[in-house]
Parts: C-alpha cells; sequence; structure tokens
C-alpha cells in the first residue's frame, strides 16, 4: 500500500506545475498562459517581486545616506512611484479599453520599476 501510495504522488509531481508560492517568490512564471487573466496573473507576481527588490534596495540606499539625506530619499521615492504610477496609467489608456490593456499596465510598472532599482544601485552602489 505504501509503494502504491509513493508511486501514486510521483506520478502526480512529474505533472504537477510550481507552485503559485514558488512562482511568487522567484517572480516567474513557469506556466503557459491560456488567456489575458493568466498574463495579467503572471506580471502581478513579477511586480510583487519587483517592487520586493526596489524596496530591498531603497533600504540599502537609506543605510548609506546621512538621517537628512535619507528623509529626502524617501519623499523622492514616493514621487517616483507616483511618476510611474501616472506614467503607466497612460500606457494603459493608451489600449482605448482593450483586453490587453490590464496586462499592459502592470507589464510597465514590471519595467519601470526593475529599472529604478537597477539606476539606485548603479548611483548608489556602484560597486557592489
Amino acid at each position: 500500500m505504501y509503494r502504491i501510495a509513493v508511486v501514486l504522488l510521483a506520478i502526480a509531481a512529474l505533472g504537477e506545475r510550481p507552485s503559485v508560492a514558488a512562482a511568487q517568490r522567484s517572480g516567474e512564471c513557469h506556466r503557459p498562459a491560456r488567456g489575458t487573466a493568466d498574463i495579467e496573473a503572471c506580471a502581478a507576481v513579477q511586480l510583487r517581486a519587483a517592487e520586493r527588490q526596489l524596496d530591498s534596495t531603497e533600504a540599502q540606499v537609506r543605510r548609506v545616506l546621512s538621517r537628512a539625506t535619507a528623509v529626502r530619499f524617501t519623499a523622492s521615492a514616493r514621487q517616483w512611484r507616483a511618476y510611474r504610477d501616472a506614467e503607466c496609467r497612460v500606457v494603459y489608456e493608451s489600449y482605448d479599453g482593450g483586453s490587453g490593456a490590464g496586462a499592459a499596465l502592470v507589464n510597465c510598472k514590471v519595467t519601470l520599476t526593475r529599472d529604478r532599482s537597477a539606476t539606485l544601485r548603479r548611483i548608489y552602489m556602484p560597486d557592489a
């Protein structure tokens, strides 16, 4: 009985896709999209990962700044996020309500957020 259960679990695991939790941690999607909803879900996973990376990068930057400069940096970071959201809203609106608008919005945020993290590392941590 035990062997049968192990074999059945092994067979099931071969056809099993990586878990949503694993995808969320890695920021990658591991299955082909079957439609707009899948594309948007994948983009949302990628955005959460990009946001976590940006939060981490901003925290690292704050640690190398004086207290007063860190306060100004935090204000600047908030302003940058407002810019990103406004920029990506324009991308969303350019789809005129089409089915790809939601995915375009989130993909825009992913791209700009990843770029922001890279820019901050280049400016504040060039030797890292």
